[in-house]
């Protein structure tokens, strides 16, 4: 879970202190909290030692579909995963699973998210 920007992630469990710490990022405590301070989402996300295959199927029947469940799966549990979403939106990444959203949910979700910026944008 992320605080703020530059982001800053809770990271529950004196476990994920000792990989972060051997990663070498910035990390504090705040209010009885570890707190790791990050620049770069990938570094955090759940997918980032997946099968690329998983979430890059070919095709959108059959074999594909059950890993783009999978794919969904990783995503599901993901902390950067509202990142990884607006990262593809803002990027116009058509192919694969970004965000927990396959292809076709993803080019729905960046029309609306198209007309909610040009609304802002007026």
């Amino acid at each position: 879970m992320y605080l703020d920007s530059p982001k800053k992630y809770l990271l529950p469990t004196a476990r994920a202190a000792v990989n972060v710490c051997e990663a070498n990022h910035n990390l504090y405590i705040l209010q009885g909290f570890l707190v790791l301070t990050m620049t770069e989402w990938r570094q955090m996300s759940a997918c980032r030692d997946s099968e690329p295959s998983l979430f890059f199927p070919v095709g959108t029947t059959g074999p594909a579909l059950d890993y783009i469940s999978a794919a969904k799966a990783i995503c599901a549990q993901c902390s950067v995963r509202e990142d990884c979403l607006q990262y593809a939106l803002e990027s116009n990444q058509e192919a694969g699973v970004w965000g927990g959203y396959a292809e076709d949910e993803r080019r729905r979700l960046r029309k609306r998210w198209l007309a909610e910026r040009r609304r802002r944008a007026v």
